[in-house]
């Protein structure tokens, strides 16, 4: 019993560890699905939760990463259909927490009207992003804002190739128009 015991406690640690080297990379992906701090951290528990009590099928991973992220993105499409809600804008959250996160994305050493002009451009970026389909602002977030290449979105999407790519030209295209040539 002991012995089993022990290598359970190896199993979970070693899963501890995988989860907690992609962690970083995991809660950026999360947060950007979800829109805010509160739902990106719910859906990393939720990923530990799943990936943690699972120890015994760890090994056969191949690839953890593409698996938690393919998880972490099922769970957040899973919850969308849930609750059938919008996710959240920048504009809308009032949080200290996530404040921070849009702290970060203006340039603290610029003047009040480089301040202002950026954040204006943040909201436009973020409008034109709403205006998108679910499908397509979920690809070009995880592709052109996380650096994911096509071909491990392939996995975890579960698309063809060919059909990532006709969905992101779709995508860049009405973002195009829609900043270069709609009026705000």
């Amino acid at each position: 019993m002991a012995n089993i015991l022990s290598w359970r406690r190896k199993s979970i640690s070693s899963a501890d560890d995988i989860l907690n080297s992609h962690l970083p990379e995991l809660y950026r992906m999360a947060y950007r699905l979800s829109g805010n701090q509160a739902d990106s951290e719910d859906l990393i528990q939720e990923l530990a939760a799943k990936f943690l009590s699972k120890p015994n099928q760890l090994d056969k991973l191949d690839s953890p990463q593409t698996w938690l992220k393919r998880s972490l993105y099922n769970l957040f499409v899973d919850g969308y259909r849930r609750s059938k809600l919008q996710p959240v804008t920048f504009s809308t959250i009032t949080g200290a927490d996530d404040a921070d996160f849009t702290d970060q994305l203006v340039d603290s050493a610029a003047g009040p009207a480089d301040q202002a002009q950026n954040e204006q451009l943040q909201q436009q970026l973020q409008t034109a992003l709403e205006s998108l389909p679910v499908n397509q602002r979920d690809l070009v977030i995880l592709h052109d804002v996380e650096g994911m290449p096509l071909t491990e979105l392939e996995n975890i999407l579960q698309e063809p190739l060919g059909t990532l790519k006709s969905r992101l030209h779709r995508a860049r295209k009405s973002l195009r128009f829609f900043l270069v040539d709609a009026t705000f």
